[in-house]
């Protein structure tokens, strides 16, 4: 906090280079290119949607980060698109100042950046299992067995420097 009071934990993916802290200002424009501590960075920082809670209570908790060349940053999130890969490299650790979180990862894809993959709340035309089953026709053959009814789901989002409007994914 003394650094940076707008880092709100730490996102670690064992198995990958991403361990970073993790930030959210008011925009999702801010920590494009800016580190953690401030300095003009063209990696930029991790971070979480402005829109949604630090206390991690939306439906689908939104993370981005840039697809570095080096592997930096979310570099190494393009490894989840081999699903040998998915099925053995599967955890992902939030460490925040009160908790830690483990989620397991479950999907990876390419898609739009204004796919429903960016649902942050469900709603009753589209709720958590239309949400699961959108996953699933993204990703295909690259989905493990889906989380249980309402778990906490967390997508982790970067774009894939092919289009400008791409996204590669992962839940």
């Amino acid at each position: 906090e003394k650094i940076n009071s707008e880092i709100i934990g730490w996102l670690w993916i064992p198995g990958t280079n991403i361990s970073y802290p993790l930030l959210q200002a008011d925009d999702n424009i801010k920590y494009l290119n800016l580190s953690y501590d401030l300095q003009q960075t063209n990696s930029g920082s991790i971070f979480i949607d402005y829109r949604s809670s630090s206390e991690f209570g939306d439906d689908n908790l939104l993370i981005y980060g840039h697809n570095m060349h080096s592997g930096g940053m979310f570099g190494d999130l393009k490894k989840f698109a081999d699903a040998e890969y998915l099925n053995q490299n599967c955890e992902l650790y939030i460490f925040t100042k009160y908790r830690v979180y483990k989620y397991l990862i479950f999907a990876a894809y390419v898609t739009e950046n204004d796919s429903r993959s960016y649902t942050r709340n469900f709603t009753e035309d589209f709720g958590y299992k239309d949400f699961l089953n959108f996953i699933a026709s993204a990703a295909g053959v690259n989905e493990k067995e889906p989380p249980e009814d309402a778990a906490a789901l967390v997508t982790l989002s970067t774009c894939t420097s092919v289009r400008r409007d791409e996204r590669f994914v992962v839940h």
